[in-house]
Parts: C-alpha cells; structure tokens; sequence
C-alpha cells in the first residue's frame, strides 16, 4: 500500500512539473515582452511617417484655406499644410499616439533652433547629439526655446535617433524633391520659402501640440479651449481618414464637428481623407489617397449633421462638383487641377 501510495504521488508530481514546464515560459514572455507606452513611444513608429503621399494634390485646399489656425492630426500633414497654406497663422497638432505627439514636439524645437533650412535639416537627419545641445544652448540663450522644452529635447535625442536611422517610410519624405514626385512642390525639407514659413511659425509659438483623442468629448472640449484662448477662427479642421467608423463612430465624429463649429466661419473648411480599394480582374488593389474638402457653410446646406455623416460614408473617395472639392491623388484629376492653381 506504501509503494502504491509512493507511486501515484510521483506521477503527480511528473505532471505537475509537466504544467509548470509548459506555463511557466508563457507567464514569463506576459510579464517581459509587453512594453508599454513609455517604452514603445517612437520606437512604435506607426503614423509617424507621413503616408499620405502627394499633398501638392491639395494645394486648391491650401489655397482656399482662410486665416487662421489649421487643426490637424498625425505629423508632417500639418507641418506640410503650414509651410504651404499661405494664410494659415497657427497650427494645432493633436494626436492620441504618444509617439506621434513626441515627434511634433521634437520637431517644433529643431525648427526653432535651427538658423537655416540647411542646420536644420542636418540636425534632424543626421542627429549628433554635441550638435544638438550646441543649438539648444545657444536658442536658449537668445528666448527661442524654454529650459524645459530645452531639457525635454535633449533628453528625447535618443528616441529621435532611432527613429531617424530606422524608420525607412521616412525615405521618400527626405530624398530631394528633384529624385521623388511624391512630395514634389510641398516638401519644406527642400524648399526656402516654405521652410521660413514654418519656421517662423514656431519660433514665434504659433504651434501647439497636444496627446489628444478625438473621441473623447473631453478632449475636444479642451481643444475648443485652446482654440478660445489663442483667439482665431478654424481655417482647416485636418482629420486625414479618422472620420472612417473604424476611428470614430458617428456619435464622436458628430460631437467633434458640432462643439468645434463655434470656432468657425462659413469658410473654414472640414478636410477628410480616403484610400479606397478597387478590384481588378479578382485582384485587391489600393488607389492612390484622395483629398476632400467641405466648407462649413456647404456641411450646414445639409438638414441636419446627421444627413451630412450619411452623404460623407456614402460618397468619400468619389469625385465631386460644387462647393465641396475632392481630389484624387496621382490621377488625371489632380494634374488637371494642379496646372490651373499653379502660380
């Protein structure tokens, strides 16, 4: 009876082993391989290279942009549309992707410290981290930059590196505007007078940054805020594709447009993105990004907010007549429009 008993304890404890041999490397990889969102911030680099290529398709938008402030998601769409919009006089940068958010920051104070477009592009491509503290120092001294934003910057150089020498969808934003159409006539990087625009916009501190969810009715109060105290209209309310269902459901997309509406005149245009798909022979393929743009005194011809949200899942990405404008990238359409808005 002992051995008996002896016997079934072992067997017992074989299987016990057995589970914890196949448990414990599981608990261990959950407990060592999920990083947060500290860890990840540009490292997690996803939305952080613009991927919405050919913006000198929307150059009719730019155009008709009124004075004021463009409020946009994600990163260089904003800095792009700032540097090409003439009339613009503020940027609102608002994302909720931490790492999005850390970029914009980084990328105000290298504008701001920068002397030329030249320092500055050497400084954000080819970071060295004795050259980047030389110009904080020297910005610093001369009131362009705040200690904090000084310190926060130097701390960030890091991040900014590994992004800068990993990040291969930054490729087609960098090579010179000669090599690569995708942002031909639009890339500051390149180009003088729309790096002074930018430029000038930042250390002037007419660009605000801000983590910021889109769907959150707190957010959007705060960015209403925001948008009283610096005290100018919307010219262009910039959500790229966050308007799809997948981003923001009907209830937030209409709350987001209805609370910011105060800050707008019937100029002020709503600025949507698209990718759409299309099916050739059985195959999946992607058509190029399309721009659209609505005036806010177009969106409120509609009966209501609703029957506008309606018409925008029914018909975005198709091309359209009227007041409304959208443009479809690389296509016959958007050269066509090119020549006629070209100075």
């Amino acid at each position: 009876r002992n051995y008996k008993c002896m016997y079934i304890q072992g067997l017992a404890m074989i299987r016990i082993g057995l589970l914890c041999l196949v448990l414990l490397p599981a608990y261990c990889f959950s407990q060592t391989t999920q990083p947060t969102d500290d860890q990840n911030h540009m490292t997690k680099s996803y939305f952080v290279a613009p991927n919405e290529e050919y913006p000198q398709d929307a150059k009719p938008i730019f155009r008709r942009a009124i004075e004021g402030a463009y409020v946009s998601v994600g990163t260089e769409r904003g800095f792009i549309a700032a540097a090409n919009a003439t009339n613009i006089s503020h940027l609102i940068l608002v994302d909720t992707n931490p790492g999005v958010v850390q970029f914009n920051q980084i990328n105000v104070a290298l504008l701001k410290i920068s002397k030329t477009r030249e320092e500055y592009l050497k400084l954000r491509t080819h970071p060295r981290l004795s050259e980047w503290t030389r110009a904080l120092n020297k910005a610093r001294e001369k009131g362009y930059i705040s200690s904090a934003e000084s310190e926060y910057t130097r701390n960030s150089f890091s991040k900014w590196k590994e992004l800068m020498a990993e990040n291969t969808k930054f490729k087609s934003f960098h090579a010179k505007i000669n090599n690569d159409r995708r942002f031909k006539g639009t890339n500051y990087l390149y180009d003088n007078k729309l790096f002074s625009k930018v430029q000038k916009m930042a250390k002037d501190n007419k660009i605000v940054t801000s983590k910021a969810e889109l769907g959150s009715q707190n957010d959007v109060r705060n960015l209403s805020k925001t948008l009283q105290k610096i005290d100018v209209p919307i010219s262009v309310l910039d959500i790229s594709n966050a308007w799809q269902k997948q981003f923001l459901d009907p209830g937030e997309l209409s709350n987001l447009i209805s609370v910011l509406e105060i800050h707008t005149t019937p100029d002020s245009q709503l600025v949507l993105t698209d990718q759409m798909t299309s099916f050739q022979k059985g195959r999946k393929t992607h058509i190029p990004w399309s721009y659209s743009s609505y005036t806010f005194k177009k969106i409120n011809q509609y009966k209501n907010l609703g029957t506008f949200l309606q018409h925008i899942y029914k018909t975005k990405g198709k091309r359209s007549t009227g007041p409304n404008l959208t443009i479809r990238t690389g296509s016959l359409c958007g050269d066509i429009l090119r020549k006629i808005f070209k100075k």
